[in-house]
C-alpha cells in the first residue's frame, strides 16, 4: 500500500469499527450453527476437512469462521481492516494519481458507491458475521490483490513481499466460487493488456494457475456433490430436473432482480459512468440505460413485471420470465457495445469489460445452484462491488483525461 493511501485506510478502518459497535452486534441465524460447532470441535482443522468431503469447499473460509465466530472483538477489528482494504483495493486497482487533490475523489466515490448498495444485501455481506466471512473477507482480498498485480505490471514493482501477498490474497479470495470465475476473467484481461503492450506475464500466468488449482479443488471436491443433491430435496426439489438452459434462465432473472428489482442506484451510476468513455456517436446509448435504471430505481413501486421473483419449472419459460430476461439483456447491450465499441488498449479500458462481464457471470452462474433463492440476495454483494468498480474506473479515466487537459493549459500559459 502506497504512502498516500494510509489515511483513506485509517478514516474507513475507524468509521468501520464505530458502525460495527454502534450496531451491538447478535449472533444470528447461521452464526449460532457455527458458534456451537466452535465449542464442540476443538479440533477446528479436522473440522473443515471433514468438511471437505462431506459439506463445503470453502476450506480456508470455514476455518476463519469456526476460529473466530466466537471472538467478537477480534472479528470487529479484522472486519473492519478488511471493509478498509476493500476500498483501497478498489481505489487503487484504478491507478494513483500524483496530485492528491485529485487522489481523494475517486475514494470518496468508491466508499459513497459501497454504502448505496441495498441496505439488506451491504449487511449480510459486510456485517453479519457469517456472511462477512463469506463475502467481505474474499472481496477485499481479491481486490488487494488485484492493485498489487497491477502495480507489478504497470510500474515493474519489485519485491518478494509484495508478490507473496499478491499470490496469497488471489489464492484465498478464490474459494468463494463467484470470485474465483471473477478472478479469472480479470487474470485474462491482465495477460491481454500485457500481451499488447509487451509486457512481461509471468507473474499474471503464477496468478492465473494459482486460480485454476483452486477451481479444480472446488470442481472435485466430494462436499460440494453431496451439498449439492441434499440442498435440492430441502430448498429447491424440482430443481434436479432442470436442465442447462432452464438453469441459466434462473441465473439470468437473478442478474435481472440485480437491476432492476433491488432498487439499488449502482446499476444507473454504472451506465452513466460508462457514457464517460463512450464516442460521442455511441454516448446517447449507455446514458438512455442509466435514464431507464435510474427511473426504476426512484419510481415507489416497482412494475410487477420487474419486480422480483422466484421461478418453478413451469413459469422459467413463462412470458413474464423471457421478458425479464429480454430487459435486462436489452439493457446490458446498450451499456456493454458502446464501451466495447470505444474500447482503448488501455489497463482500465480491459479492467472495466472484465467487471462489467464478472458481474454478469458472478450474478447468472447463481442459477446453476439450488440455493439460488435460498441464499437470499447477499449473493449480489459481489456483482455490485463489480459494478462499482466498473464505475470508479470510468470516473478515473474522466479525472485523468481532465487533468492531463488542465496540465496542458497551464503548459501552454
Amino acid at each position: 500500500m502506497s504512502r498516500s493511501n494510509y489515511g483513506i485506510f485509517a478514516c474507513c478502518f475507524i468509521f468501520a469499527i464505530a458502525l460495527l459497535h454502534i450496531n451491538q452486534y447478535s449472533l444470528i441465524s447461521d452464526d449460532l450453527w457455527f458458534s456451537e460447532r466452535s465449542f464442540s470441535e476443538p479440533d477446528h482443522i479436522k473440522w473443515v476437512i471433514s468438511r471437505y468431503f462431506s459439506w463445503s469447499s470453502r476450506t480456508p473460509i470455514e476455518y476463519a469462521l469456526i476460529s473466530l465466530i466466537n471472538k467478537f472483538n477480534i472479528w470487529a477489528i479484522i472486519n473492519s481492516f478488511m471493509f478498509s482494504l476493500l476500498v483501497i483495493g478498489i481505489y487503487s486497482i484504478n491507478g494513483s494519481l500524483n496530485d492528491k487533490g485529485w487522489k481523494i475523489a475517486p475514494a470518496i466515490a468508491t466508499s459513497l458507491l459501497i454504502f448505496s448498495i441495498p441496505r439488506d444485501i451491504f449487511f449480510n455481506g459486510t456485517i453479519w458475521i457469517t456472511g462477512s466471512f463469506n463475502y467481505l473477507w474474499p472481496s477485499a482480498l481479491a481486490f488487494y490483490g488485484y492493485s498489487l498485480l497491477i502495480g507489478k505490471i504497470m510500474h515493474q514493482e519489485k519485491g518478494k513481499w509484495r508478490a507473496g501477498l499478491c499470490y496469497i490474497s488471489i489464492f484465498l479470495s478464490s474459494f468463494n466460487e463467484q470470485l474465483a470465475i471473477v478472478n479469472l476473467l480479470v487474470m485474462l484481461s491482465l495477460i491481454i493488456y500485457s500481451k499488447f503492450h509487451g509486457k512481461k506475464i509471468s507473474s499474471t500466468m503464477i496468478a492465473l494457475g494459482i486460480i485454476l488449482l483452486v477451481i479444480v479443488y472446488i470442481a472435485t471436491c466430494p462436499g460440494n456433490k453431496a451439498r449439492y443433491y441434499s440442498e435440492i430435496a430441502t430448498w429447491y426439489k424440482e430443481y434436479g430436473s432442470f436442465n442447462v438452459l432452464q438453469k441459466a434462465m434462473l441465473g439470468i432473472n437473478l442478474y435481472a432482480d440485480m437491476l432492476i428489482a433491488e432498487k439499488s442506484i449502482v446499476p444507473s451510476v454504472m451506465a452513466f459512468s460508462m457514457a464517460i468513455i463512450c464516442d460521442k456517436k455511441t454516448r446517447a446509448l449507455p446514458i438512455s440505460a442509466g435514464l431507464i435504471l435510474l427511473f426504476l430505481c426512484v419510481i415507489p413501486s416497482t412494475p410487477v413485471a420487474l419486480s422480483k421473483i422466484k421461478l418453478s419449472g413451469d413459469t422459467i419459460f413463462s412470458a413474464l420470465s423471457i421478458c425479464r430476461v429480454l430487459f435486462a439483456l436489452t439493457v446490458t447491450i446498450l451499456i456493454l457495445v458502446p464501451v466495447i465499441i470505444s474500447q482503448t488498449t488501455s489497463l482500465l479500458s480491459f479492467l472495466i469489460l472484465a467487471m462489467i462481464g464478472g458481474a454478469i457471470a458472478s450474478a447468472s452462474m447463481l442459477g446453476y445452484s439450488p440455493t439460488v433463492y435460498a441464499s437470499g440476495n447477499r449473493i449480489l454483494y459481489i456483482p455490485y462491488l463489480l459494478f462499482i468498480t466498473a464505475s470508479i474506473a470510468a470516473i478515473t479515466i474522466l479525472i485523468n483525461d481532465e487533468r492531463g487537459k488542465l496540465l496542458a493549459f497551464r503548459n501552454v500559459q
